[in-house]
């Protein structure tokens, strides 16, 4: 009778599997579970202690199976900041994409997107910053990447026709807003720089070496020429 009582729960045998190694068996576990939220004495859940343990097997099929993938441990670290604690961009990725609010922060006030920018994972960065609503960043990383496709969509869905002029020439960057005014991406950015020329005649922009002089250069709207 006493061992009835004492008998691991699904969600405790699942622990231990994951805990193990035994892939195989923390699969079959998962498959007959529709509840991931029990949490250990740390406050991991399975998908904190996959992602702790290495195992992304695992990681992801709780991932495709779990609604909420934003619950915190005993420090405040969330799964999504496990997995680039771990430099396991594929499941951050994977948390980003299931996840709405990404601000959350541990005990030391620290972010998901903190601890992309001090390990230096520019990927995870850029894609957290999109998700923020930081679309100047991304759209820069994306012009400066050579990604013309990617940004051609971020600025149809996202950017006024003004904005996408404004951050081409962002921070004074002289190469980068030639290249996005007159170079791969001049067809799609033509017709948007030709209503701002009804707006104004002129614009202005940092050179690459004004910008340390505090001398603006005039650029004509009718043929940027910046170098």
């Amino acid at each position: 009778m006493f061992g009835i009582f004492n008998r691991k729960t699904k969600a405790e045998k699942l622990f231990e599997a994951i805990t193990a190694g035994k892939t195989a068996k923390a699969l079959r576990l998962i498959a007959k579970m529709n509840d991931f939220s029990q949490q250990n004495n740390n406050g991991f859940t399975a998908l904190m202690l996959a992602i702790k343990e290495g195992n992304t097997e695992i990681a992801e099929k709780l991932i495709d199976k779990m609604d909420d993938v934003s619950q915190q441990d005993n420090d405040g670290f969330s799964a999504l900041m496990w997995a680039i604690k771990k430099s396991n961009d594929e499941i951050a990725q994977a948390i980003i994409e299931k996840m709405d609010d990404i601000s959350q922060k541990n005990k030391n006030a620290t972010t998901a997107l903190t601890l992309a920018t001090e390990k230096g994972y520019q990927a995870i960065e850029k894609i957290l910053k999109l998700k923020m609503g930081d679309y100047d960043t991304t759209l820069l990383h994306l012009l400066e990447t050579g990604r013309e496709d990617e940004a051609k969509k971020l600025m149809k869905e996202k950017f006024s026709k003004e904005n996408v002029i404004k951050t081409a020439i962002k921070n004074g960057d002289a190469r980068l807003a030639e290249k996005a005014l007159s170079g791969e991406l001049a067809t799609d950015l033509s017709k948007a720089f030709k209503d701002m020329q009804k707006q104004t005649k002129k614009i202005y922009i940092y050179s690459a070496d004004s910008a340390q002089n505090n001398q603006q250069k005039k650029i004509s709207t009718k043929k940027p020429s910046l170098k």
